[in-house]
């Protein structure tokens, strides 16, 4: 070996002579390879020798499969370190997709990598029993027995709220991170196991520690939420809180607990790392995401011992899933942590993001007015509010029959913070309501790119794009479809004939989803949001409750709007910029008045590409064959790769396009015309899209508290 080294140190040309010969046949390999594909088999994008298409992915995500989609047509081939992975984008075949049996489609070996090398679930263990942990998460989390449980999450996120909210100008993507992970966290593990957290991850001396004895942490929160009960009625819930907001009251602002924190920080280091961890790259180049693993699993393994979780969703699953080894408890207890968090804080930011567009402004009020119906309809029953929990969610109907000025609607009394919760949680429960539906076409807009599954026998589909009219898959591909993408397409979303919005405009109002028979997919605005088939979300009416009663609260609590003063002018209708200015046109009636018919039309789109395209019109460009620019200065074995590959094997393997970095699809005029807005991660490919940037909102006293105090003046 010293030899070898010794020659190659004095003759450097030799180490071009290596580098270009390994690079000639790999490419020879691939070249033979590509040549005994099947004719009918889905079109394979051009890429480098051994990492294929990887690179590429990697950098640009959904652009990427968006850009290749756009030249290969609805069925193609991605080459991701020597592993083929075919995306379906046919209509006809997302469904089979997500319904085929097992031993045509199946879900084991094509996720077994990610929970192995993710949360260290091996498969010979984990997986004899995923099926059953599905069928017992189901049971768990009926929609039936979830009132209980969405009652005091509500409270618990009234109650929290100032521990996060200290200034009328906060950044929305924030305050999720910190609110909605504590609350969602307390809901499936436990307030013992939240109480515990300072001692369990070690926080309880040192600088964080003195900042939870002089600040008080959530006990002061607790104690202000106290202070509050005692007042008079109609200084409840969202008045008390702008209240403490304004430093109405007489102690200093509380703080989040600092086991909170910590686990909350740990938490997402881990999350932003863990499908870079799902790859092949060895975990020694990952130390930040190995770290927070090692804490997150230390910190629920001794909460487990502890019996923490006795009582609760996470305990209630242990306990349910027998036959799981007592080491790798934690690790199911991180997989759920991950399952109910990754999404949900997301989720929340897009679904209460896009209500306060200006011209979602009719939308945001109808879903004021439609908790204010809501909880007047309860207040009138004979045995009030009780009564009205028994006739399931009564708003989406009594809104639109009850008279504007019945005796209900001059209610001028607040309600108290368990009325609200209870009203809101009745809302959330019916998806025929104004807030199911906006979150739903939130969750349409901003939903998870990639969906895997592998071929379990030779697939034969027939297909509309491929020669021949049929696709051919061998044994052991990796299929995937893009729900992002997809809901993009005006095939699925906007069929011809079903009077629906174009894909791209925010409507919550637009008919459901519905591919095939409805078996496969839960007809539904959020369309593929949750899955289908047999390995659908076991979470999803939970998940559909908690972002209903959380974005409801948000709104309730306060006035919240986007912290642009040129909000207005940036938008392009004449609707949006009188909601933005607070304005009405002569003669319009109030929009209180016009929530209440609840179907609102979406604005009319500009002119959008052919029905099969989900681009806007302004990306489709004549030739979108990508072209690599010529790089001047570029070193010997640059020119030697591109003289041997190929301009398109560059091109396509680098994900480099009309030179450095194209004009890809970036998708800033989905739901957001005016680009108001954080764009969207499109990297991140597994879970609901993350926005890059902040998202700053303004805080105001909601309108029906400062006409309340007009009237108290008067």
């Amino acid at each position: 070996m010293s030899c070898i080294r010794d020659i190659l140190a004095q003759q450097p040309a030799l180490w071009y002579t290596v580098v270009v010969g390994a690079v000639l046949v790999a490419t020879a390999v691939q070249l033979v390879l590509w040549a005994c594909n099947d004719k009918n088999d889905a079109a394979t994008v051009p890429g480098l020798p051994v990492i294929g298409n990887a690179l590429a992915l990697g950098r640009h995500g959904v652009s990427y499969i968006s850009e290749c989609r756009r030249k290969f047509g609805d069925s193609f081939s991605l080459s991701l370190a020597g592993v083929k992975m075919t995306f379906l984008f046919e209509p006809a075949h997302i469904p089979y997709f997500f319904a085929a049996p097992d031993d045509k489609i199946t879900f084991r070996p094509a996720v077994e990598q990610f929970t192995q090398r993710v949360f260290g679930l091996t498969s010979k263990i984990f997986f004899p029993l995923h099926f059953k942990m599905l069928t017992e998460l189901r049971h768990l989390l009926v929609p039936g027995a979830l009132a209980e449980q969405m009652q005091s999450l509500g409270t618990r996120a009234l109650q929290l709220l100032p521990c996060y909210v200290h200034h009328a100008q906060v950044d929305l993507w924030s305050l999720c991170r910190g609110l909605v992970f504590h609350c969602a966290v307390e809901a499936v593990f436990g307030r013992a196991f939240v109480d515990e957290l300072a001692a369990l991850t070690r926080c309880g001396s040192g600088a964080e520690g003195e900042r939870e004895r002089e600040h008080g942490g959530e006990g002061l929160g607790e104690a202000w939420a106290e202070q509050q009960q005692q007042q008079p009625q109609a200084s409840c819930a969202p008045n008390a809180l702008w209240e403490a907001l304004d430093g109405a009251h007489r102690m200093p602002p509380p703080r989040p607990p600092v086991g909170v924190e910590r686990l909350s920080r740990t938490f997402f280091t881990f999350e932003e790392g863990f499908e870079l961890a799902a790859s092949p790259l060895p975990h020694a180049f990952q130390t930040a995401f190995v770290e927070a693993r090692a804490e997150l699993l230390r910190v629920l393994g001794a909460a487990d011992r502890k019996g923490l979780f006795r009582g609760t969703t996470a305990g209630d699953l242990l306990d349910r899933t027998t036959g799981l080894p007592a080491h790798l408890r934690p690790n199911l207890l991180l997989a759920l942590l991950w399952a109910s968090q990754a999404n949900l804080v997301p989720s929340v930011f897009w679904s209460t993001a896009f209500l306060l567009l200006p011209e979602n402004a009719v939308h945001k009020a109808s879903i004021v007015a439609e908790l204010q119906m809501e909880l007047q309809t309860a207040s009138a029953q004979p045995s009030g509010p009780a009564a009205a929990a028994t006739e399931g969610a009564a708003g989406a109907n009594g809104l639109a029959s009850r008279p504007a000025d019945s005796p209900t609607a001059r209610l001028q009394t607040q309600p108290s913070t368990s009325e609200v919760v209870a009203a809101a949680t009745r809302l959330a429960a019916n998806r025929r309501s104004q807030v199911s539906r906006c979150v739903a076409e939130a969750l349409r807009l901003r939903v998870q790119s990639i969906d895997v599954r592998q071929v379990a026998s030779p697939l034969d589909l027939p297909s509309e794009s491929a020669p021949g009219g049929h696709l051919r898959l061998p044994r052991g591909r990796l299929l995937a479809v893009c729900p992002f993408e997809s809901h993009h397409d005006r095939r699925l979303c906007a069929p011809e004939g079903s009077g629906a919005a174009d894909p791209w405009v925010y409507d919550p109002s637009r008919p459901d989803l519905r591919l095939g028979d409805g078996s496969a997919v839960l007809p539904s605005v959020a369309g593929l949001a949750f899955g289908g088939g047999p390995y659908r979300c076991p979470g999803r009416y939970f998940a559909e409750q908690e972002l209903g009663l959380l974005v409801q609260l948000f709104l309730w609590s306060y006035d919240m709007s986007l912290s642009y003063g040129d909000a207005a002018s940036r938008s392009s209708t004449p609707a949006a910029k009188q909601a933005a200015t607070g304005t009405e046109p002569a003669g319009a009636e109030p929009v209180q008045v016009r929530a209440h018919a609840l179907e609102v039309g979406p604005v009319e789109p500009a002119p959008r590409p052919a029905a099969g395209s989900s681009l806007p019109a302004a990306a489709c460009k004549p030739d979108s064959q990508p072209q690599l620019r010529t790089v001047q200065g570029g070193s010997l074995l640059y020119a030697v790769m591109a003289l041997v590959l190929g301009p398109s094997a560059m091109s396509w393997g680098f994900g480099w396009f009309d030179g450095l970095d194209g004009p890809m699809q970036e998708w800033r005029e989905s739901g957001d015309p005016a680009g108001l807005l954080p764009p969207c991660d499109l990297r991140r490919l597994v879970g609901v899209k993350v926005p890059r940037k902040p998202c700053w909102v303004q805080l105001g006293r909601p309108q029906r508290l400062l006409a309340g105090s007009r009237r108290a003046l008067m």
